[in-house]
């Protein structure tokens, strides 16, 4: 096999460990108008949470918690607060209310707080004793979950025991040989924050495709601003970029999912058990939104296929059901992709020409033989049933996506689901199983770009305006879209979700030498090669040692 370019980083690579800089929280308040029913339901969808109660005679743990639907009461033993969920009462008695907390410390993503302002001493207020407290005394309920708008502002790469020049050589080294795709950045109001990257995968003009990128961190106004740029070693071709706004009440959560269907979440279920390839534990991991990942990467599999099992309680009722992930790939992917490809040598070039005269079903037939987009089972009457398999999103930063559930005979009360990919292809964050309802047309606005600028201030408005195959082309590092849009029916105090919908492809850039090592790549042929590949490379480069967490 042919010399490794990246041998003298690979070690230092895989124990980089990528979080956000600055990890926000914000309290989320929940409606308790309406029926007293539905007030439960929501409370009950929070059950596995945390639950603290805030009173008149103090704050409390509320331990060992249950719903009693009938008698509508929460019912609980009063607790003392402990010291790893006092962050978010911390922070409401100190000035400026900055809602941060530390990446190995998310505890308070999994807290509720209860409010009440009726005492209730009369009946109980002692540590341990048993209250019972009726849902219509609640005055407010708020759920904890992270500022994904704040937290992506920033990604950095922190590795313990790594010198601070070494860290600056390695981040280089990631950033310019993995694959990637055009970078997109939203304007908050004061800056541009990434918020994600555009049609991953899709490294051929055969494979250009669409894509729907949400913007959390973009500031909605009369005028907004988002930025496509090229950052790596790469050309990008984008054929449009259109806005999506979509207008709801203030707690209500939009998803979109790979289709461009937009839908309103009216619950959301987290499981109450996962395993990951039947044997490892994996529920806390996929509860809450925390950054703290299941990465596939259970070793006992012979063929490195890993498969996250997971199941849901659900009652059928109006609503569609759809499965909501919070993910990405992983940087361990793009790497071992520039590895792969790097054995091609100085014939790279030629064998990339081969590639784009390929038929589109050819390459993604390929991508899926090596288990590389994430395949999502449901387990029915007649057994488990694919329901989609999910293309690549890049590893920059996490997505959230919807996949339906419909059509399929799921009747309850409970459900199985399955996420399965090669060794350490993808990182999933939260999976929850939601309820949902389509969005209105009527609150769906769709705006075109009024002007674009390019890094020299040229217009490049016609290229991207609508989609008719003529492209955008950035062929350079450092080369950048300044795209604006006009929204004349802004109504100050509404609520927005945006997203944007853009299509194209990339065509990642490199110069590899030396001859090619043949009969390492005609392995490849076979399907299941990849995961091996991921499996072997990553025991070669650890030895003895195992990062991923049990």
């Amino acid at each position: 096999m042919k010399k490794n370019l990246f041998k003298p980083f690979s070690i230092l690579l895989l124990g980089i460990l990528i979080v956000n800089s600055c990890n926000f929280y914000k309290p989320v308040s929940k409606p308790l108008t309406g029926k007293t029913t539905d007030k439960i339901s929501m409370m009950d969808s929070l059950a596995n949470r945390t639950f603290i109660l805030h009173s008149k005679q103090g704050v409390y743990l509320l331990k060992d918690l249950s719903i009693d639907i009938d008698a509508e009461t929460i019912n609980g033993i009063l607790g003392e607060v402990p010291p790893q969920n006092q962050l978010y009462i911390q922070a409401n008695q100190a000035k400026g209310n900055k809602y941060s907390y530390k990446a190995a410390e998310p505890y308070v993503l999994r807290e509720v707080h209860l409010y009440t302002g009726i005492d209730f001493s009369l009946v109980s207020s002692d540590i341990g004793d048993k209250v019972t407290i009726p849902i219509n005394i609640l005055d407010k309920l708020e759920v904890i979950e992270r500022d994904k708008a704040k937290s992506t502002s920033n990604t950095i790469f922190t590795v313990l025991g790594v010198t601070a020049g070494t860290l600056a050589v390695a981040t280089t080294v990631v950033l310019l040989t993995k694959d990637s795709c055009p970078y997109i950045s939203a304007y908050d109001g004061n800056q541009y924050l990434l918020q994600g990257e555009s049609f991953g995968g899709a490294v051929y003009p055969s494979l250009a495709r669409e894509d729907f990128i949400p913007l959390p961190a973009l500031k909605v106004g009369s005028e907004m601003k988002i930025m496509i740029h090229n950052e790596l070693k790469e050309r990008q071709y984008t054929d449009f970029a259109d806005l999506i706004l979509v207008s709801h009440s203030h707690d209500e959560h939009i998803l979109v999912d790979p289709n461009g269907k937009l839908k309103i979440i009216k619950q959301k279920i987290s499981p109450y058990v996962a395993s990951l390839n039947k044997d490892r534990d994996v529920l806390q991991r996929l509860t809450v939104s925390d950054n703290f990942v299941c990465n596939f990467n259970e070793l006992e599999d012979e063929y490195a296929i890993n498969q996250i099992v997971m199941g849901f309680e659900y009652s059928p009722n109006d609503h569609q059901p759809s499965l909501y992930l919070n993910l990405r790939n992983s940087y361990w992917l793009d790497h071992l992709f520039g590895e792969f490809t790097s054995n091609f040598g100085s014939q790279h070039a030629k064998w990339v020409e081969k590639q784009r005269d390929r038929p589109a079903e050819e390459l993604l037939d390929w991508q899926e033989s090596q288990f590389m987009p994430l395949a999502i089972s449901i387990k029915t009457k007649e057994g488990w049933k694919e329901v989609q398999k999910l293309k690549t999103i890049g590893p920059l930063m996490n997505r959230e996506v919807a996949i339906s559930l419909e059509g399929f005979e799921i009747e309850g009360p409970n459900v199985e689901v399955a996420l399965t990919t090669g060794f350490m292809f993808w990182e999933i964050d939260q999976v929850a199983l939601v309820l949902v309802e389509d969005v209105s047309p009527n609150s769906i606005q769709l705006l075109k770009p009024g002007q674009v600028l390019d890094e020299k201030e040229k217009d490049m408005l016609q290229p991207i305006l609508q989609k008719d195959g003529i492209f955008l082309e950035q062929l350079e590092i450092g080369n950048r879209a300044y795209i604006s849009y006009n929204f004349e029916d802004y109504a100050q105090g509404n609520s927005y979700s945006a997203f944007l919908h853009t299509s194209g492809y990339y065509e990642p850039i490199r110069n590899f030498k030396g001859k090619p090592d043949r009969k390492f790549l005609t392995k490849f042929k076979e399907p299941g090669t990849f995961p091996k590949y991921s499996k072997f490379k990553y025991l070669e480069l650890t030895g003895d040692t195992y990062l991923g967490s049990k």
